[in-house]
């Protein structure tokens, strides 16, 4: 199966479309100049690489605005454009089968900058909670599924400067595996003062534009968005499209070394860029240009040469490498994104674009200084790397029209087992506190007594931290947020329920996929907090690199030492089931043997505070209940090692489950809804069971997503009577627990693990029920408890569903 190309976007710096940005790149000029859309003047530089002339207002509607922010208007005409160029026509896809993959790093961050500088300033009952809607990172995504009616998978990635590339990555994953045939890929990020003050506190930004592989003095930020569509080679041909080029190859890897700083030796970077090449099935010397990453940062410039080198040691070819962020800047989250449509534009026109500000070659490579080269491409690779360790690679190759094509999906065969679980739950630490709780019909709920306001909701459930620090490295705790502490203590007790041992030979055969909704948001509430009221060179060097939503991830990788791919997955509410499924998705098809799969989210005033305002907390938190009055959030992580069947047998691992069948969809709705009619959200369960090869009375229990929010419940139960599951048992801990932000798929799964043994379910007891369903009674005993579906549902209408079996050798 190959992947064409046949759409580009892109907003920078440089131009708002592709013509005037390639136009400009090809010529080596700059579109970085002194910022006028934020206060300089505290920071260590006035440089910055912005949009000029942004007019969304000429391609949106007045409500469309009012509902947007900047991440999201940049991501629609980006899309726009790049759909215009596709020409795809109506109903050509099927719209389970066309989707969105977005990178950010920031997303709607402005917009929770306001509300915070609202409530710093002017109190809490002054705030506008309409800010807060378009805040969450999958907001982008969830405006261009409706407004493309793409109702196939929808993916928020966050790796920070590496999402953009691992959105094109996964994307291509996706169309491998059947899960789509058209996707909408990319990245998106806006201009920031968080980030800004960031950076700035770690002395990292240049006083003048940057000088990649040269001065290497600093960055220069920037905002932007790059938008590819990828579709399936052999049906893009069907239609007549045109074709711009192929990518035929991703390679994701983690350093495992420092928050911020790359390994100097450039290993990670150099295991990513082999991985591409090797799925690209080509060598080194196949590669006629690099795109680098190219910041700018000594420490950043200096390992990617060094990877490099010892990438191309071996061939007799001195491939010319060039920096797009000399011309426009760091565009973070979308910097993988234009730096892949700057490769497939290099490819179109057989020009080489230039690394400008360049005076001096300290790395001793050919660098295209600062005047564009006409020359033969065929193949291009494209490095992003990232804060806490993520690489990502990417292949683009030239299309000829007498290409061979191989145009048949490939069988995935490896199954995928569970042999280790880990968990910091309101109901318990660890696997047999949680399974004693849910036998005892404990609930974990009580009034929580916040100080700085009166809140409507009083309801939640925490985890104090005294209970799970003795899992933790006490070496590592002074690095660690609250975020990095719950994850860390969930994935010692994984890893050690595994019985895995991780070293130099397996290291890299092992991912550590994340899964946040919310993130470390008490470091960035910390942050800028001080931004606000002590000033931007007050912010804390040392706080800033867990700013990241990945940053999490990387504190796993590094305290365990896994160097295998790594990502993080932020789609809200199903940000937990979609991080299972990537790790199912890499096992599957073998390019990995095992995954950790950990999900986490901080439950602190901020979040009770954010979510209160939006007015769905409630103090009866009842799923399903026709008077549900809202939610009742609790904090927690949860932790799954994953396996492939060969890779647990050949090491004697013992098995808990197996993890039979995925799928996710999206109901083009609109954002922060989602429509009640369910049949979007049905689709993903049946998907599901279609690739688990099982029927619907195959299924002994639906684990549902209900939270006691009408809205969302009701959507549910529209879902299960489409799926015909009226009269399977459906139960949900989110009445005892509370309602963990990334969905609670993954403490249902641990759950579900006892019940496969003695087929006892959590009970759920519902008075006045929005619909009746065959709720599971207290300890419920179940006929059989052979296969389980597990159901998670995002406001903004995203939906994941994932079949977990008994494992049967």
């Amino acid at each position: 199966m190959e992947i064409a190309i046949t759409g580009l976007g892109i907003l920078s710096a440089l131009g708002n479309n592709q013509y005037e940005f390639w136009d400009k790149v090809q010529s080596g000029k700059t579109g970085i100049s002194e910022m006028v859309q934020l206060d300089s003047s505290e920071l260590l530089t006035n440089y910055a690489g912005e949009v000029k002339n942004f007019s969304p207002e000429k391609f949106m509607t007045k409500k469309e605005m009012e509902e947007t922010e900047r991440c999201t208007q940049l991501s629609f005409l980006a899309a726009s454009e790049a759909l215009k160029q596709a020409n795809i026509p109506t109903g050509f896809y099927n719209s389970f089968k066309q989707g969105v993959i977005l990178g950010t790093s920031l997303g709607g961050i402005p917009n929770g900058e306001k509300f915070h500088k609202q409530w710093i300033r002017t109190g809490y009952e002054h705030t506008d909670p309409n800010l807060l809607l378009s805040y969450p990172l999958h907001t982008a995504a969830d405006f261009l599924s409706m407004r493309f009616n793409l109702m196939g998978p929808k993916v928020a990635i966050s790796t920070a400067c590496s999402a953009g590339s691992n959105a094109i990555g996964y994307g291509i994953e996706l169309i491998k595996s059947g899960k789509a045939d058209m996707l909408v890929v990319g990245g998106a990020d806006p201009l920031s003062m968080l980030s800004l003050a960031g950076f700035n506190s770690l002395k990292a930004l240049s006083d003048e534009p940057c000088s990649p592989y040269s001065q290497s003095k600093g960055i220069t930020l920037a905002e932007g968005a790059g938008i590819l569509i990828l579709e399936r080679l052999d049906r893009a041909i069907e239609r007549g499209a045109k074709i711009l080029s192929l990518v035929t190859g991703f390679g994701l890897t983690s350093d495992a070394y420092h928050p911020t700083a790359p390994n100097p030796g450039g290993a990670g970077a150099f295991k990513s860029m082999q991985m591409a090449l090797e799925r690209s099935n080509i060598t080194p010397q196949d590669i006629d240009y690099v795109n680098g990453h190219g910041t700018g940062t000594r420490a950043n410039d200096s390992a990617e040469t060094t990877a490099l080198k010892n990438l191309f040691s071996n061939t007799d070819k001195n491939v010319p490498v060039s920096s797009t962020k000399s011309m426009i800047g760091h565009t973070l989250g979308a910097a993988g994104a234009v730096e892949g449509i700057t490769c497939v534009l290099s490819l179109m026109n057989q020009i080489a674009p230039p690394t400008i500000s360049f005076a001096k070659n300290p790395y001793n490579m050919d660098f295209i200084p600062n005047i564009s080269r006409s020359m033969p491409i065929n193949t291009v690779l494209s490095n992003s790397f990232a804060f806490g360790g993520n690489n990502a690679s990417l292949i683009f190759k030239k299309y000829e029209e007498k290409h061979k094509q191989t145009n048949v999906l490939p069988e995935f065969k490896q199954k995928v087992l569970i042999t280790g679980i880990g968990c910091v739950q309101p109901l318990g630490i660890g696997k047999d506190e949680l399974w004693e709780s849910i036998e005892k019909g404990t609930s974990a709920i009580d009034t929580i007594n916040f100080e700085k306001e009166q809140y409507i909701g009083k309801m939640g459930a925490l985890v104090p931290e005294k209970k799970y620090l003795k899992y933790i490295n006490p070496s590592l705790i002074r690095r660690l947020d609250l975020l990095g502490k719950l994850s860390l203590a969930s994935s010692k007790m994984a890893l050690n329920d595994s019985g895995i041992k991780i070293n130099r030979d397996n290291s890299d055969k092992i991912a550590v996929i994340y899964g946040t909704s919310s993130g470390p948001i008490q470091t960035v509430e910390d942050i800028h907090r001080t931004i606000v009221v002590d000033g931007v060179k007050k912010v804390n060097p040392s706080q800033f690199p867990n700013t990241v939503m990945n940053a999490a991830a990387g504190h796993i990788c590094s305290a365990f030492q896994i160097k295998g791919p790594s990502t993080t997955i932020c789609t809200g509410n199903v940000a937990g089931s979609q991080s299972i499924a990537y790790a199912y998705h890499m096992i599957n098809q073998g390019l990995i043997d095992a995954a950790l799969v950990v999900v986490a989210d901080e439950y602190t005033e901020t979040i009770h505070a954010g979510y209160d305002r939006l007015g769905i907390l409630g103090n009866s938190p009842y799923p399903f209940e026709r008077e549900g009055d809202g939610m009742a959030l609790s904090c927690g992580s949860t932790a799954i090692f994953l396996e492939s069947e060969k890779h647990a047998k050949e090491r004697k691992a013992n098995v808990y489950g197996q993890i039979k069948g995925y799928g996710i969809s999206s109901d083009a709705y609109r954002i922060a809804g989602n429509n009640p009619n369910g049949k979007a959200y049905s689709f993903a369960m049946n998907d599901a069971l279609k690739e688990s090869s099982l029927s619907v009375d195959d299924i002994d229990a639906i684990f549902s997503d209900a939270r006691g929010l009408r809205s969302m419940d009701l959507t549910e139960v529209n879902a299960i009577r489409h799926f015909g599951g009226t009269k399977i048992p459906v139960t949900t801990l989110s009445n005892k627990n509370g309602y963990n932000l990334s969905g609670m798929t993954p403490i249902h799964i641990v759950a579900a693990l006892q019940a496969f043994n003695n087929h006892k379910i959590p009970g759920l007891k519902v008075k006045k029920p929005i619909y009746k369903l065959n709720f599971a009674t207290e300890n419920q005993k179940l006929k059989s408890a052979n296969n389980f579906i597990f159901n998670s549902a995002n406001f903004g209408g995203t939906y994941t569903s994932i079949v977990v079996g008994k494992y049967e050798s």
